[in-house]
């Protein structure tokens, strides 16, 4: 789970990067068209919707601040 470097598909008509490992879209790219930047290319809507997920659930974890009492 999680956010790592970009990459995208050489292969004619792919049109995004990927940049979460979750994406099964980035996930399918078979090694030979591979290439580990994004490659000037828009992220992928799934990759975004993963990163904006992972994003809320991490201020969702976030310990409650402490209120002291007297």
């Amino acid at each position: 789970m999680g956010k790592r470097h970009q990459w995208h598909s050489a292969r004619d008509g792919e049109r995004v990067h990927h940049d979460h490992e979750d994406c099964p879209e980035g996930q399918n790219i078979d090694y030979y068209w591979l290439r580990h930047n994004g490659g000037g290319r828009p992220l992928c809507g799934r990759c975004a919707h993963l990163n904006a997920a992972d994003r809320l659930m991490f201020l969702r974890l976030e310990p409650p601040t402490q209120v002291s009492t007297p």
